[in-house]
């Protein structure tokens, strides 16, 4: 697509794109409105107001890093024949409106006289004037109308004939005209765009708006605003179940935190490797993020269980934790490099289907690396900083492994 719009906008400079595809198309317009990334949405009653309003706003939105093929979704206003009966005039030649209207139908519509065959196709014969008269208002207005005595009457004679800038398309949406102006968003993270193209708006344009006219914003970066209110809910929920689950396994509040300290030991390597592929935050890294949290928190419980058992069965503090820390080393290890190399080429794709799962795989995959060295390096070190009260049972006998 990004190839297809460099040799476009190179061969047709002052023309704007639009990239998209009809199942796309009839999705997002079920659920957004419109398959942009941002479209902003004017309605009102004046055609010439909206007009005014979408190409202020389209001068506005082109001046926001990361717009693309700002445009107008609307065509604007284009020259219209306008040909209108005059009933007087009419009257006066002795000419009935129906011949008047009949000769524009035929003429510049054009109509079926017969029809012809190419084996089992059948095609109409239509019957028009030339293009050359239809695009002069003087050769339109000297077409001949036959009058009640059959005597030619040019059409100017009895009609107005205008040539004047009409709109071509009129889109209306609960009963009041729209326009709309849209725009794709590259380089930079939705989310981000949309609230500053929000605020130059509301300091440019929206205090002119006047009184009876909306504005509405939509497009696909409406998902991202869905997906973070649904993960703001799925996210804190489970979280605090876990610690819960976490506190009753181990009956220790400072186990299940240093078990949850697993967490952002993923996030670092996966924010680190999403600044540096140059990716962003959307729905498919807060699904990548959901998963690595998972197995980050399962790391935890090996490392924070083993140092436990040892403590449990009589060693100190600090042997235990060595002890447990060698003895973790390879189920951690096996729980991590099976996830990371069965993932990394999902993360290195960039085939059909990759902008979806690359974003994720990458998050697990780095996440899950630099949760695997900090849970064996750094969680010793906190629990050695922060130990849990563990107190040796004495019917526990230390098995060496």
């Amino acid at each position: 697509m990004a190839a297809i719009g460099r040799r476009l906008r190179d061969e047709f400079p002052t023309t704007r794109f639009n990239f998209t595809q009809p199942i796309i198309d009839s999705v997002t317009e079920d659920t957004n409105g419109t398959s942009a990334n941002l479209a902003i949405e004017f309605s009102g009653s004046e055609s010439e107001t909206l007009l005014d309003l979408a190409r202020r706003t389209v001068d506005l939105i082109r001046t926001v890093p990361g717009a693309q093929d700002v445009n107008i979704e609307q065509e604007g206003p284009q020259p219209q024949l306008i040909i209108t009966p005059d009933r007087q005039l009419c009257a006066r030649h002795n000419v009935k409106i129906e011949d008047v209207t009949a000769v524009i139908n035929v003429s510049l519509g054009g109509q079926s006289i017969g029809s012809v065959y190419e084996g089992e196709r059948r095609f109409d014969i239509a019957v028009k004037v030339d293009r050359e008269v239809i695009n002069s208002p003087l050769a339109v207005g000297r077409l001949p109308v036959q009058n009640m005595d059959g005597s030619p009457v040019p059409l100017s004679q009895v009609a107005r004939i205008d040539l004047v800038d009409g709109q071509t398309i009129i889109a209306r949406e609960g009963n009041r005209r729209r326009i709309t102006v849209r725009c794709d968003i590259v380089g930079r993270d939705q989310g981000g765009f949309v609230r500053e193209a929000q605020q130059r708006f509301d300091a440019v344009i929206r205090p002119d708006l006047p009184p009876g006219y909306r504005v509405a914003w939509l497009g696909m970066f409406e998902n991202l605003d869905r997906a973070r209110r649904h993960f703001s809910l799925l996210i804190p929920i489970p979280a605090a179940l876990i610690l819960t689950l976490l506190m009753i396994t181990f009956r220790s509040f400072k186990s299940a935190i240093l078990v949850v300290a697993g967490i952002p030991f993923a996030c670092i390597g996966a924010l680190i490797a999403l600044y540096l592929r140059d990716m962003h935050i959307n729905v498919s890294t807060g699904v990548g993020f959901c998963a690595l949290f998972g197995i980050a928190i399962m790391d935890g419980v090996l490392m924070v269980r083993g140092i436990n058992v040892l403590r449990e069965a009589g060693e100190d503090l600090k042997q235990a934790i060595l002890d447990g820390a060698q003895q973790r080393l390879r189920p951690i290890l096996m729980t991590a490099i099976v996830a990371i190399f069965g993932l990394l080429p999902a993360s290195l794709a960039t085939g059909l289907g990759s902008d979806v799962q690359r974003p994720l795989a990458t998050v697990i995959v780095w996440g899950l690396f630099s949760a695997m060295i900090l849970t064996l390096f750094v969680l010793p070190v906190l629990y050695y900083l922060y130990p849990p009260n563990i107190t040796p049972s004495e019917n526990t006998t230390l098995i060496e492994n």
